[in-house]
């Protein structure tokens, strides 16, 4: 097999699994799409090498670095500040969820399938990238395909049941005439910063090289700052968890502008590569592996979507928000963005009578169903290091 053929059948499954889940919905998504093509793939007879002819797994740290310090790039405190009551429910009834799965799984499935799997439970795709790279640090490798066949399940879980708490949200807001009121007239999307920044670049400078060049350089500070504290303190923090907080450092005081990765015009690539890099232990997964995970893969996704449940409910109870909606905020976790979106809009569009109506429940969904996910993807990278230094 050459070179070019290897990457195109990457690229081929990965824009087929982009179409699937644009039809679906996100019903079955990218991840979930490539996941189960890769792996009855290499069953039947996909080559075992095509990994290595492709040439992406020497790019895998320069990728996942790119893609985790785009992500604390996107983090805007601003609307994190408006919609805080969602930051605050997302984190506690998460947390609160991760540690019971800890607590409760050491005993059913074994402390290593618990720590390694919770993170993948708690925020998907980023969260599953910063574990691999700790695990392969660590030399547990084992456990890189358990991980990686649980995020690929887990949307399968998390997508249903999301939808029927939200549609139940959906109704209680429209019945709700005093807050449908309020949302009728809001206008949703990103609000530009007046807020100024410690560091200008010319305009001259605003090519998709220049800001590649800046994600490179933020990812270079991120692992030698890891190194140097390691040295120093003793304290052994994945640089991939650092790049995430440099990115939003980095971000404030100017040095990246936002949406830096979509400015290099290359995140449509980087996004394939992550999620492709994801699924190279299945090349020499065999069928007897994956029945042999069932068991801590069933453990995890059933448990912890039944305690995102109820620490959900628990943490709207407190703070006064719809019990159905908080819960959905917990269990986006479990697939993220672009599935947040697409839930949002689909039960708008079921729950509504009118346009005016299907517009204003989206008002009201978009913002909080977004900012939840993403909350709980980059809460679940920071997670992943803490469980990560503890295997």
């Amino acid at each position: 097999m050459s070179d070019i053929l290897a990457f195109t059948i990457f690229v081929l499954i990965f824009t087929i699994g982009e179409y699937v889940a644009v039809k679906t919905k996100a019903n079955v998504d990218v991840v979930l799409f490539v996941a189960v093509v890769l792996l009855v793939g290499f069953w039947v007879g996909l080559p075992k090498s095509i990994y290595e002819v492709s040439g992406i797994l020497p790019m895998a740290g320069i990728i996942i670095t790119l893609l985790i310090v785009g992500m604390g790039n996107m983090i805007d405190f601003a609307e994190l500040k408006r919609q805080w009551k969602t930051v605050c429910i997302s984190i506690i009834a998460l947390t609160a969820a991760c540690f019971a799965l800890v607590f409760v799984g050491q005993f059913v499935i074994g402390r290593d399938y618990a720590l390694a799997g919770t993170p993948v439970f708690s925020g998907g795709t980023a969260a599953t990238v910063a574990m691999k790279a700790i695990l392969g640090e660590k030399g547990k490798e084992y456990l890189s395909v358990y991980i990686t066949l649980l995020l690929g399940l887990q949307s399968l879980v998390g997508i249903p049941v999301s939808s029927q708490f939200l549609k139940r949200a959906g109704k209680a807001f429209k019945n709700n005439k005093a807050e449908f009121e309020l949302y009728r007239h809001a206008v949703t999307g990103e609000l530009t910063s007046d807020k100024k920044k410690l560091i200008h670049f010319p305009e001259s400078l605003n090519r998709p090289s220049f800001h590649l060049m800046k994600l490179g350089a933020v990812g270079v500070v991120s692992y030698y700052f890891s190194a140097i504290l390691l040295k120093l303190t003793g304290i052994n923090i994945s640089y991939i968890i650092v790049a995430l907080i440099m990115g939003t450092i980095f971000t404030e005081i100017g040095f990246l502008d936002k949406d830096t990765l979509g400015k290099t015009e290359a995140s449509g690539f980087i996004l394939f590569g992550c999620v492709i890099i994801l699924f190279s232990d299945f090349a020499t997964c065999s069928p007897s592996d994956v029945i042999a995970l069932l068991k801590p893969m069933a453990f995890i996704l059933l448990v912890g979507t039944f305690f995102g449940c109820i620490t959900g409910a628990i943490c709207g109870k407190i703070f006064k928000v719809e019990k159905n909606l908080a819960i959905v905020m917990c269990l986006t976790c479990m697939y993220g963005f672009p599935a947040t979106m697409y839930l949002s809009k689909e039960v708008a569009e079921v729950t509504a009578e009118n346009e005016e109506e299907r517009q204003t429940i989206e008002n009201y969904l978009l913002p909080k169903m977004n900012i939840a996910g993403f909350v709980t993807g980059s809460f679940a990278t920071v997670l992943a290091g803490i469980f990560g230094g503890m295997l």
